[in-house]
């Protein structure tokens, strides 16, 4: 690797290396996602933000609105200023946590 290469950054390996790493906020609503285990059409389905903006979000191609972070934020159980700027709490706090909608099945 020549001088001017960056290395891969592992920046949850826990390396001294990589320890003041913050991703952008693109990375932190993937992650959210990914560890919720929903694909975009998922959350799509059960928020009702297009795919196509919660994929521009997470490539970091526009910012998300406050109602769009809101709702995603709510829906991945992560705190909204975590999410845009990766300080804070990560989890919502309970009280905090939204009422699940329980429909009625026949």
């Amino acid at each position: 690797m020549s001088a001017n290469t960056t290395p891969p950054c592992d920046f949850l390996s826990g390396s001294p290396r990589y320890r003041y790493y913050n991703p952008g906020y693109g990375v932190r609503f993937k992650q959210a996602r990914e560890a919720k285990g929903r694909s975009l059409r998922q959350v799509m389905d059960d928020t009702g933000v297009h795919r196509g903006t919660i994929s521009d979000i997470e490539h970091e191609k526009r910012e998300p609105q406050t109602a769009n972070r809101d709702v995603l934020a709510a829906y991945y159980g992560v705190q909204p200023a975590w999410l845009m700027t990766g300080t804070g709490s990560r989890m919502l706090a309970v009280s905090d946590m939204p009422e699940p909608e329980l429909e009625a099945k026949e």
